[in-house]
């Protein structure tokens, strides 16, 4: 049988050869899906921490007697630099690389996502930017949440 320079056969080359390939290809797309959900979950984790800070401020208006009425529509970023307890101001400076921007003509804030292999948007033809928004939950105006305003399915 005919060798190669280093002394493997042709047929068992490329037969090591097809299976690195296919091996890479499963590693790549096992990676991209990695990249992915570490972005979705890191835009759910601040999200969260935005709502905290709205909750936080809401508590703090409520114990001195201030309205929550020029609540909605401010940007949600702002509450995660207002004082509350010292893990959500670290975060905050860990949450811009996620590139959150707010619209201050829509009042929303705006998400791309990097990464969209896997984001389904539940409205057909919609972009693929997630959109929040500050909102008045009661038609009172005594309660203010942050609301998703593009109904998506990650994963």
């Amino acid at each position: 049988m005919r060798k190669d320079a280093f002394g493997l056969p042709l047929g068992e080359l490329l037969m090591w050869t097809v299976i690195a390939g296919i091996a890479l290809g499963v590693l790549g797309h096992s990676i991209q899906m990695v990249l992915e959900l570490t972005e979705k979950t890191a835009v759910e984790t601040a999200v969260t921490h935005m709502r905290s800070g709205l909750r936080l401020e809401k508590v703090r208006r409520m114990a001195n007697g201030l309205p929550l009425g020029d609540l909605p529509g401010r940007n949600p970023l702002e509450f995660l630099a207002s004082t509350g307890p010292s893990s959500l101001n670290a975060l905050s400076e860990q949450i811009r690389p996620l590139d959150f921007r707010f619209d201050p003509q829509r009042h929303q804030l705006v998400y791309h996502p990097e990464r969209q292999r896997f984001l389904k948007m539940q409205q057909s033809g919609a972009d693929k930017e997630l959109t929040w928004q500050t909102r008045a939950t009661q038609p009172d105006g005594s309660d203010v949440e942050l609301v998703l305003l593009t109904p998506y399915e990650w994963f």
